[in-house]
Order: C-alpha cells, then structure tokens, then sequence
C-alpha cells in the first residue's frame, strides 16, 4: 500500500530523531512508503507517535542499513558520527539498504 502526502500528515509526525538523515516531508512520505504493509497497517490503527510503532519502524530502518538491533546500531561509527559530527548518511541507504 502506498500514501499519498495528504494521507501520511493524518498519520502524525515520523520521528526520526535517532537516524542519521534529516529527511524533508516528502523524503519522510518516501520512507513510510518503503516500510512492510504490517507496519504501515499499525501506524494507520495506531498513528506514527505510538510507541510500538515508532518502535517497528526504527527497527525496520537500521537492520536495512545493516545493524541486527538497537545496541549495535547506538554503537556504532554511523551513530557516533551522526552524534558527534552531524555526518549523514544518504536517503537511499535508508530504502534500500547499505
């Protein structure tokens, strides 16, 4: 299933606090829209600001830019130097993968 931007701002606000990348709305519409149907269907019956959403997705986001959980991703030189540096890390990696 695909959003249209008037859809996804119903949704509520992606947070995506803890990644890498300050995406736009429609980059942010565009990372929605590459998540599994199950976890666009929670943030339909939930909205984004739910926790077990939020949680599904930011779980989804960094296996695809290839860490296995939370701990190795907050760990990791991506996350320091995002912390640290402010470096980012480009829109694609996040769709498809490192």
């Amino acid at each position: 299933m695909k959003f249209t931007l008037e859809q996804f701002r119903e949704l509520g606000t992606m947070g995506l606090d803890d990644f890498p990348f300050n995406p736009t709305e429609d980059e942010s519409l565009w990372i929605f829209n590459s998540l599994s149907n199950v976890t666009k269907g929670s943030a339909v019956s939930w909205g984004l600001s739910d926790t077990e959403v939020r949680e599904n997705i930011f779980e989804e986001l960094i296996k695809r830019i290839g860490f296995s959980c939370h701990i190795t991703y907050y760990n990791s030189d991506i996350y320091k130097k995002y912390v640290d540096e402010g470096k980012t890390i480009p829109l694609t990696d996040l769709i498809y993968g490192e």
